[in-house]
């Protein structure tokens, strides 16, 4: 490379680059010159590009000098390495070190690694083979220890070494180990229970495996079966060794096994419980069946791991899975039946990608697998519980909510029923059930609020609509409020509406004088609330407050709700016809004064007579109202010349009275003429034989209802037979007194 290559064909221009043109590589970059010459190239750039191709070549250069110094560095590296294996090797062999000492003459690092390396594989398989040495002769010292251990401790110091002292590979420390093994085989009669020990684990598992025991501990040795002594049993290591591998192959045959057939078993189950096998059918492989779910040390049942029963469990198998191809559609739609049962008693909605008809057109189309769609079925069915399980307490409030609906649509029919107070059989279990039925009704608001807070919360917490067959029960509950309200406002525009009515009479009234109108009496259920800040309206009554305030003497009054209600009202009967003619057609002011004085008029059949019932709140006031209606009744007798006694035959008493008893009771009655006609006087005497009054009859029912409270109650009839007796009045059990 001391010629260098010229510009052009000249030898007079400077050289643009290092490489002598004698060489090949000048060759080719005389012949680029040529045709950048003929390709018109300047010399500038000649020169530019022979600089480039140089400095391309010094980094091809630098590259493969870095590569030389790379696989020196590594050969010094494994020179290195096997040279301190090497020391290592022959400390821990404790060998003599001239034998395998490296000849430090030879100069390269290809050599010195040549010289070294069949030094190192010398020394690593004679490490190999005295490791093999060490392991067979400690191998059986550990196991003659574990059976005497408890006689002689220093043997264990002496496994304890070697268990701490891995690198001493020396021939000085295994001629010790064997001195230690044969001073441990001079005590063969402690060998003879552990011997016992492995045939009669060998025992154990030829029965579980179904093996011949007799032929498996021959194998080993013929003197570990039959009837020989015990100086006879050959406890060598060999028989010894044996003994452990025949233990060995029978724990890996018997796991083999066992895995084998609990695969098997579990697809038995499963067949099983998809083929709804019966209890008999499953009782054959009983035993069987235990393996699944148990372990290896567990299973011990004589023969249930031999080929035989696997063989007959993998026939059982394949015969469930002929008679399944068979019954998988009949399966899928039975799944699909019990998915829709789910979903329908948690008002849900089921997956319509597994409807019947789908699936038996994709099961007979042959597009799907029947086990994919049951397995598919089986995940919408363990979802569907899932969800059924957080929808409970929503749904238990729902049912709530549904039966307070169910019992609020009975009680308003119960309360357009005109013979609600009659007294037929079971009208008391009726009274109990619609006082029951208004406490309940009072609580459907707060329950549809309460209900709606829970559906919200749950909402928000899966983040997905409660829907209530379909239909989101939220928008369900928000619909049925929208109609309480709308139910409300109707029953307070009639209210205002009547009220309305009641103020234009009584206007009339006062411009033209009262005038008898036929009017119908209220239902059981209906409330009044008009109020007249001047009175009653009726004219020739006293006027009464509507309300007194919380402090005062006299409680506020309140309007009952039924006629068995809990604060005890007074009620009086009136008969309603007198020569035919209704009493709310003798007597319109009477009516209109009940209806401003929160005093409920309702109607009532005893026997075959009808009455008026007047029912009065319990108070002060209330004895006032009926001073006043019992008034405007004796100007009715008056005027009319009627049977019927009033005033001082009115009794107001308070008492205890179970329900089912006469409970007698004292009054003052003005004429102190007071009788009482007993249950067995009802029953034998006849009505003939009883005289009535001279000039009137008043009956007294005194009553204890359904309800065991603390109350005061009068009931007052009129125009009843003179034959007295007991008389049952929506429930209520009442003693009959004559005057």
């Amino acid at each position: 490379m001391g010629e260098t290559a010229m510009g052009g064909y000249g030898l007079d221009k400077p050289p643009r680059c290092s490489i002598s043109f004698d060489t090949p590589c000048g060759a080719l970059l005389r012949e680029l010159e040529q045709i950048w010459t003929e390709i018109g190239e300047q010399e500038q750039d000649k020169d530019r590009m022979f600089q480039e191709l140089e400095a391309e070549c010094m980094r091809v250069y630098r590259r493969k000098v870095d590569s030389a110094n790379a696989d020196r560095s590594q050969l010094r590296q494994s020179v290195m390495a096997k040279e301190a294996e090497l020391k290592a090797l022959v400390a821990s062999i404790g060998e003599n070190t001239t034998q395998f000492k490296v000849n430090e003459k030879h100069a390269s690092l290809k050599e010195q690694l040549a010289a070294v390396t069949p030094l190192l594989d010398d020394l690593r398989a004679m490490k190999e083979e005295r490791i093999k040495q060490f392991s067979n002769v400690q191998s059986q010292i550990e196991t003659i220890n574990a059976q005497i251990s408890d006689h002689n401790c220093q043997h264990d110091d002496g496994s304890s070494k070697r268990l701490t002292n891995d690198h001493d590979l020396s021939t000085r420390r295994l001629a010790d180990l064997q001195m230690q093994l044969r001073n441990l085989q001079k005590e063969k009669s402690d060998r003879l229970q552990k011997v016992f020990v492995y045939v009669d684990e060998v025992h154990c598992l030829c029965a579980v495996l179904g093996m011949d025991f007799a032929k498996t501990v021959k194998d080993v040795h013929p003197s570990l079966h039959g009837t020989n002594s015990d100086n006879s049993t050959n406890i060598s290591d060999s028989t010894l060794e044996g003994l452990t591998q025949t233990i060995l192959k029978l724990k890996a045959e018997k796991r083999t096994r066992v895995s084998k057939l609990q695969e098997i078993v579990g697809k038995l189950h499963k067949l099983w419980n998809l083929m709804e096998s019966t209890e008999q059918e499953r009782r054959h492989f009983s035993e069987v069946a235990a393996v699944l779910g148990s372990s290896e040390e567990e299973i011990t049942s004589p023969s249930v791991l031999s080929l035989e029963t696997i063989q007959e469990t993998e026939q059982e198998v394949e015969r469930l899975t002929k008679q399944k191809a068979s019954r998988m559609k009949e399966l899928v739609l039975k799944r699909r039946v019990e998915l829709e049962n789910i979903c329908r008693n948690a008002h849900m909605e089921p997956d319509t990608s597994t409807a019947p008809e789908k699936i038996v057109a994709l099961i007979d189309s042959g597009l799907v697998d029947p086990c994919e769609l049951l397995s598919n079925i089986e995940a919408q069915i363990a979802k569907a519980n899932e969800e059924s399980y957080t929808r409970k307490d929503i749904m238990e409030r729902v049912d709530k909510w549904l039966s307070a609906c169910d019992e609020e649509t009975w009680l308003e029919e119960y309360n357009q029923d005109d013979n609600r107070y009659s007294a037929g059989r079971g009208a008391h279990l009726n009274l109990k059930r619609a006082e029951k039925a208004r406490v309940l009704v009072q609580k459907i608001p707060t329950m549809i609020d309460n209900l709606i807070d829970k559906t919200f919360a749950w909402e928000d917490e899966s983040n997905t609509p409660f829907l209530y067959d379909g239909v989101r029960l939220v928008a369900i509950l928000e619909e049925q409020k929208l109609r309480r309200v709308q139910k409300e406002e109707d029953k307070k525009r009639y209210r205002d509406q009547k009220k309305l009515q009641n103020l234009l009479l009584k206007e009339k009234e006062l411009i033209f004088g009262s005038k008898s109108v036929p009017r119908k009496t209220s239902s059981f259920n209906r409330r009044t609330s008009g109020h007249h800040p001047n009175g009653n309206g009726a004219g020739f009554m006293t006027p009464m407050p509507r309300r007194v305030s919380a402090g005062s003497a006299t409680p506020e009054l309140l309007t009952p709700r039924s006629y068995s209600d809990r604060n005890g009202d007074t009620i009086l009967l009136w008969k309603d016809k007198w020569s035919g003619q209704p009493i709310m057609d003798r007597s319109p002011e009477l009516h209109s004064f009940a209806d401003d004085d929160n005093i409920s008029m309702h109607k009532a059949k005893i026997s075959d007579n009808y009455y008026s019932m007047f029912q009065l709140p319990r108070s002060n006031v209330a004895h006032q109202q009926f001073i006043q209606v019992s008034n405007s009744l004796e100007q009715i007798r008056n005027n009319q010349d009627m049977d019927i006694c009033l005033g001082p035959h009115v009794i107001f008493c308070r008492t205890i009275l179970p329900f089912g008893r006469f409970d007698l009771f004292t009054g003052l009655i003005e004429s102190g003429r007071l009788r009482s006609v007993s249950s067995k006087q009802r029953q034998t005497t006849q009505r003939d034989t009883i005289a009535p009054p001279p000039r009137s009859l008043a009956t007294l029912f005194w009553g204890g209802g359904s309800n065991m409270e603390d109350r005061t109650h009068l009931f007052f009839a009129h125009s009843v037979k003179a034959s007295g007796g007991a008389l049952g009045l929506n429930g209520t059990q009442m003693k009959i007194f004559t005057i």
